[in-house]
């Protein structure tokens, strides 16, 4: 049609017809904000008047948009009359209002930035008409998807640099975090050390977090955990353990690990470090499985002197012993002096200092230990009365002894 016959349809057409023209909308207006698998209602809201024929909704997935999905006109009894393609829409309508409505019941990740529009013309009986279109755009939302993890566990040494990667799909894109957790469970935010790339695709954001890290030493028995949060939805990765090892032990601990020892009855072999009290238990221990015990001890050892012993030998006894729990039995040479053949506490002015030195001393142990991540460390608690118990019985031996010689 030319531009000079558009102008005569206009001129034709009574000025209300083209006020009632201009008050055409769409709602929701663009972005139409849905989440996925959710339905949608679009509304095509017109000034209510007697110059209204009809209402068309197109939809950019069916045909490329190009055939009308809905149909809203006016009967001869003015009622709105209804017609939709398919199932996959509902229909209602209200002329008096002039609002014409078409739901799409479910709408899935293809309907994202597609266009849905509503042409409406209007005319006065004659074949002169004017037709107004609006158009919004669907932006679906996508929660979280499932986590996918690179790596479902973590072992490596503390000397090289480890690489694993969280992604994750969703709309709009997820912030990926990587937070570490420690033995003890206290946890910081490791993210800076995290490169992140995205892509887009009918599925959604895809967006891949790829972590480069050099664990230490103080990781090893913690674990690991990547998070993504896209505003609306959040999901956290299960669990990751690291298993870390030190740098000079790591080949011998994989070595060992793999060995097979048929002389080890039991699934771990359970060590007791200890000083002389050791080796009274030691001779109870007559039956069972119990005489797997190994028994590390020593008279009047100190913790400080055992844990040398423990330096020096641990990575040695690993080839005879692959999985050890090591029991720690230690601390009353520290706390106790012998007096004439009996055992005293220290005197109570260094008492504080004893005792916090000693745990200065097991921390340093367990800091050793962990390097060696075959190995389990148990601290074993020296009852109070046990130093009692013992000075009692050899008071009565030597009180004993001074009457049999006097006899």
């Amino acid at each position: 049609m030319s531009a000079k016959k558009i102008m005569v349809v206009i001129s034709v057409l009574s000025s209300s017809t083209i006020a009632q023209a201009q008050n055409v909308s769409i709602f929701p207006k663009t972005p139409a904000f849905v989440d996925v698998n959710h339905e949608l209602t679009f509304m095509c809201k017109s000034s209510a008047h007697e110059e209204w024929r009809n209402t068309l909704f197109f939809d950019e997935t069916e045909d490329d948009g190009l055939s009308s999905v809905g149909l809203f006109y006016q009967n001869t009894n003015g009622t709105c009359i209804q017609s939709i393609i398919s199932e996959k829409y509902q229909a209602a309508c209200d002329i008096a209002k002039g609002e014409f409505n078409l739901t799409i019941r479910k709408i899935d990740r293809q309907y994202h930035d597609k266009m849905i529009s509503c042409t409406t013309q209007f005319g006065n009986g004659t074949i002169e008409y004017i037709s107004v279109t609006k158009t919004a755009k669907i932006y679906v939302k996508v929660p979280v998807s499932d986590i996918n993890i690179s790596e479902t566990e973590i072992e490596t040494d503390v000397s090289f640099n480890f690489t694993i990667r969280c992604s994750v799909i969703s709309r709009p894109a997820a912030t990926v975090k990587w937070i570490r957790f420690n033995a003890d469970g206290l946890q910081d935010d490791i993210t800076s050390f995290s490169q992140v790339s995205s892509n887009h695709s009918i599925a959604g954001e895809t967006v891949s977090s790829v972590l480069t890290i050099k664990f230490s030493k103080f990781d090893n028995d913690g674990h690991l955990q990547c998070e993504a949060n896209n505003s609306f939805s959040f999901r956290q990765s299960q669990d990751i353990p690291l298993h870390i090892y030190c740098n000079r032990l790591r080949s011998q601990i994989q070595y060992n690990t793999n060995a097979l020892d048929t002389s080890i009855r039991l699934h771990k072999t359970p060590i007791v470090l200890s000083d002389s009290k050791a080796r009274y238990l030691r001779d109870e221990v007559i039956r069972g499985i119990e005489r797997d015990i190994v028994w590390w001890f020593e008279g009047g050892a100190t913790v400080e002197k055992q844990f040398g012993f423990l330096q020096k030998n641990l990575e040695i006894e690993l080839h005879r012993h692959p999985r050890i729990v090591l029991y720690l039995w230690l601390g009353t040479c520290n706390l106790t002096v012998k007096d004439g053949g009996l055992i005293q506490l220290k005197s109570s002015d260094n008492s504080s200092r004893s005792a916090n030195e000693l745990i200065t001393k097991f921390r340093e142990i367990y800091d050793f230990v962990r390097c060696f991540p075959t190995v389990e460390l148990v601290l074993l608690e020296l009852p109070p009365y046990s130093i009692f118990e013992t000075t009692n019985i050899k008071v009565v031996k030597i009180l004993n002894i001074k009457k049999m010689t006097k006899s």
